[in-house]
């Protein structure tokens, strides 16, 4: 397997990734979307498959259920105006709320480890609760962060 350093590994790719190594608005969009959406539509199945993992499941999804409300909200408001008006709104929220968006999931996710309540709807309730909290942790924990 000795190879000349002059042969390329690999397949040769045919189309750009990034556009002079930096990722570019589409890509961050596309992968805010895919996290954003997939996320609720994934508990949403477990809970369907495994209804033992429902309990924390449905805290998770309670913590992520603000955001959802409001990308709701924003693609209702542009698909009423036709795009006309509010089109920036429908692309700029999905990677302008995903630091959020994965604080307030991760906040959830802490929560689905307390064990009471047991009710499904009081569950989906502390999930709700722990969004705001979660945010509040997450404007206290950027300014440690070392960019």
């Amino acid at each position: 397997m000795n190879r000349p350093l002059s042969t390329p590994r690999g397949p040769k790719r045919r189309f750009k990734v990034t556009e002079e190594g930096r990722v570019t608005e589409t890509q961050m969009n596309v992968g805010a979307i895919a996290v954003e959406l997939g996320l609720p539509l994934a508990l949403i199945v477990l809970m369907a498959l495994n209804p033992k993992a429902t309990p924390r499941a449905i805290v998770v999804l309670g913590a992520v259920f603000p955001a959802l409300c409001l990308y709701v909200a924003v693609t209702i408001s542009c698909l009423v105006s036709g795009g006309q008006l509010d089109i920036f709104a429908f692309f700029a929220m999905w990677v302008m709320t995903f630091a959020v968006y994965v604080a307030a999931a991760l906040g959830g996710l802490a929560m689905s480890f307390v064990r009471r309540p047991a009710g499904k709807l009081a569950r989906f309730g502390l999930g709700l609760l722990s969004a705001p909290v979660a945010y509040f942790a997450f404007v206290l924990l950027v300014p440690l962060i070392p960019w």
